[in-house]
């Protein structure tokens, strides 16, 4: 039907209308409905958290049909309105109500519409990251590698280079080196004039493989293969057979259960549970890439299907808390999983009196993803508050089919709740490490930088990499923003808001 005939075809205009207005009523329920964790939310974020549940609502449904229709209408099909739906679909109520005939109209709209939904996003990336340098400007993140400790230049030379923030991963090196990385990021920052921040990752509780003698020969696996881990060394030390291993934390053995799903060194290779007890867990092997993989200690072991009722501050992180808090500006908050995990980071940092520094939820896990409107709401109890697509992790653990779809979905959520992003994981991964990019990732690149921020991994061409990333923000910005979508219903958005 062409846009004339629709037109003047009142039924089908009235059709369109109901289902708008179904939408509007929706926003309003849930609102209502939800209100609790919306008034929880520190007052600057309130407003956004209200959007957060609009948007949650009509992603609820598909509307893609409903898109499709106004858009042969040429009114808004909705596909760039997450910071302001509830205001687009009143607009857009109202001019179907004037092509009904309705000229005396009084157009009532929400207050927060297209500006007020980027002037908010913008506040709250400078909070986080620090004020632009020019419109659209993507920041970015850099790992410290351990030699940051002692080699000031190469901190320096990152700075001069475009490093905005630095990356301190707790996960690795000691206090003490933690000390003279920070010393060499306020001077590198003194000397260049560009206010440099800090951002400490606290490590969570990941979990690698530990193998006899420090599995410095590695185990052999192909598919089919058997594999065991045990939950004691004493276990272990009962089977001579080199097919035997731990893990850092074996006290998860007793939530694992048959059926389910074991995957081993960023999914070098899959397997599944045969037996479980919490004392010995027997795997079968049912994909290995290449045909064979060589399985060493302090790999990392990922069980997607896995309820783990275990906390995402481990002591080490409860321990490192205190100089974190009070050396950075911002907390990179690890394999954070449900809202409890969130309301517990904010008492300790109360204690410590400074809930006032940045948080960064990073989604790494697919309960964090399943949980994220929760998660999202619960972190808005801060005044300073953003999302890290942590891609390595997440990719495994939801499956590498569904990471487009994935990081996505994360970003209009982000957008709905007017929160900045840190795109992260293998961002120019060769030509950090090899000199020359490939061009899948220069692909990717050019998608890091819708996001507010980059991160970039330690690498010997960390430098060239962080020039390149600037030059193609630089680039980009001179073009369209964002890309139009198609809304059929999310998952993530039924199960946050179900009709009962």
């Amino acid at each position: 039907m062409v846009p004339y005939e629709l037109m003047h075809n009142s039924r089908k205009l009235r059709s369109i209308k109901k289902r708008i207005s179904e939408l509007i009523s929706d926003c309003y329920r849930f609102e209502q409905k939800l209100s609790g964790m919306i008034e929880y939310t520190c007052s600057q974020h309130r407003i956004s958290a209200a959007n957060l549940v609009h948007y949650m609502s009509v992603r609820r449904v598909d509307i893609r049909k409903l898109q499709n229709d106004l858009s042969n209408l040429a009114i808004s099909s909705q596909a760039h309105s997450e910071g302001y739906i509830l205001n687009n679909l009143q607009k857009t109520d109202y001019l179907l109500s004037l092509l009904l005939g309705g000229n005396h109209l009084s157009g009532r709209f929400s207050s927060l519409d297209l500006e007020q939904s980027k002037k908010l996003l913008d506040l709250n990336s400078a909070m986080l990251f620090g004020k632009a340098a020019m419109k659209g400007e993507t920041k970015i993140m850099v790992t410290m590698p351990s030699e940051a400790s002692s080699d000031y230049r190469l901190v320096y030379e990152m700075a001069r280079s475009g490093m905005h923030i630095a990356r301190i991963n707790t996960a690795h090196d000691s206090i003490d080196e933690w000390k003279r990385m920070l010393l060499n990021i306020k001077r590198a920052s003194a000397s260049t004039g560009k206010k440099i921040r800090i951002y400490m990752d606290l490590a969570g509780p990941k979990i690698r493989t530990t193998l006899r003698n420090g599995g410095d020969k590695g185990i052999a696996v192909r598919t089919g293969d058997k594999l065991i881990i045990c939950g004691t060394e004493a276990e272990s030390q009962k089977s001579k057979k080199q097919n035997v291993i731990g893990i850092s934390m074996p006290e998860i053995l007793k939530f694992v259960r048959r059926g389910e799903r074991v995957i081993f060194d960023d999914g070098k290779f899959y397997c599944r549970v045969l037996q479980s007890s919490p004392q010995r867990v027997s795997l079968s092997v049912e994909y290995v890439a290449k045909g064979k993989s060589l399985l060493k200690s302090e790999k990392g072991v990922n069980m997607p299907d896995t309820d783990l009722s275990i906390p995402s501050l481990t002591t080490d992180d409860i321990d490192t808390l205190p100089f974190a808090a009070a050396n950075s500006d911002m907390l990179g908050y690890s394999f954070v999983r449900k809202q409890e995990d969130v309301e517990e980071l904010y008492e300790r940092l109360s204690g410590l009196g400074r809930t006032g520094i940045g948080i960064v939820l990073k989604i790494e896990t697919k309960e964090a993803f399943d949980n994220l409107p929760s998660l999202v709401l619960s972190a808005m109890r801060f005044r300073r508050v953003g999302l890290m697509i942590a891609r390595g992790d997440l990719a495994i653990e939801m499956g590498f089919r569904r990471m487009a779809e994935v990081q996505e979905e994360i970003m209009w959520l982000a957008d709905a709740a007017h929160l900045p992003v840190i795109w992260a994981t293998q961002v120019f991964e060769n030509l950090v490490n090899k000199g020359i990019p490939s061009r899948a990732e220069i692909s990717d690149a050019v998608k890091s930088v819708r996001a507010e921020c980059a991160m970039l991994n330690k690498g010997p061409h960390i430098t060239d990499a962080i020039r390149f990333l600037k030059d193609i923000d630089r680039r980009m910005s001179a073009h369209e923003e964002k890309k139009t979508k198609h809304l059929r219903s999310l998952s993530i958005a039924k199960d946050f808001l179900p009709d009962q």
